[in-house]
């Protein structure tokens, strides 16, 4: 009997673990705040301008290196308009030379 009780116990206690797990991870998804340099985070501390330059800029015989080694730049340097046409995968070297540029000015 008290094995029964157990079992229907420990079950309960995961079937809350995984309802709560779901709760919070839509709640990290769902967030947006800004950190220290004026860009938009989603909850897990993903840049979202990287996100949406990722999903609808990206492509390989464009790009033929890895994502991780571009830089996404604000064509209207607004940090927080992450519309994909206000985003431009850049190299490195592109996007400071862009900022260069602008600092001269």
């Amino acid at each position: 009997m008290e094995f029964i009780f157990f079992g229907l116990l420990m079950w309960g206690v995961i079937i809350g673990a995984i309802i709560w797990w779901i709760h919070h991870d839509y709640k990290l998804k769902n967030t947006i705040h800004l950190d220290h340099r004026g860009y938009e985070r989603d909850g897990y501390g993903t840049l979202i301008h990287r996100r949406v330059a990722w999903k609808y800029l990206y492509s390989y015989p464009k790009y033929p290196q890895r994502f991780g080694s571009y830089d996404v730049h604000h064509i209207d340097r607004n940090k927080r308009n992450n519309s994909p046409d206000n985003l431009q995968i850049l190299t490195r070297a592109e996007h400071r030379a862009e900022h260069r540029a602008e600092h001269r000015l």
